[in-house]
């Protein structure tokens, strides 16, 4: 209780900016970051279920 009353408020906005929203339209509902091993087995299982994704990173 008292962490949550004291503690929490003091550091709660302690010079953290704020993050504008993303403004560019994005066509795919779901982003791979990275596309090592488990990214690529990741984007097979949804390309197979028919989910749009997009790539994040470089391309080989």
């Amino acid at each position: 209780m008292l962490l949550d009353k004291l503690l929490l408020p003091r550091y709660a906005n302690c010079g953290v900016p704020v993050l504008e929203e993303i403004s560019e339209p994005q066509e795919a509902p779901i982003v791979i970051a990275g596309f090592g091993r488990y990214g690529q087995i990741v984007a097979r299982v949804m390309l197979a279920q028919g989910v749009r994704l997009h790539r994040a990173g470089p391309r080989r």
